[in-house]
């Protein structure tokens, strides 16, 4: 009876998690018997991909990259939000719940 090679399947979204993840799999069944996929939504920060790189480089792997056109989902919710908005009740006061203008994580490489 022939035994089939087993291939570990990794997801990663580019989060300390699963960068822990893929080095324990590394680590336990060797690179060679992993393969590592990122799932792309298209609403990703930008720094997203830079890591992604970064990740494939000091592992020495490739990372598949899948991706799909949520485009049309994520403009429904948009609209569905700026419509919502307007609702009595629904708008935030910034004094009392602070800036509502801030885009998203602030750090350096």
């Amino acid at each position: 009876m022939k035994i089939k090679k087993v291939i570990h399947v990794v997801s990663i979204s580019g989060g300390k998690d699963s960068t822990v993840t893929m080095s324990i799999a590394i680590n336990r069944v060797g690179k060679e018997n992993c393969r590592f996929i990122y799932c792309d939504t298209g609403n990703e920060h930008p720094l997203v991909y830079l890591y992604l790189d970064y990740l494939e480089i000091r592992f020495g792997v490739k990372i598949d990259r899948l991706k799909s056109d949520f485009t049309a989902r994520i403009n429904a919710k948009r609209m569905f939000i700026a419509r919502d908005s307007g609702k009595e009740g629904a708008r935030m006061d910034a004094k009392r719940d602070g800036p509502t203008n801030i885009k998203g994580p602030h750090w350096k490489l």
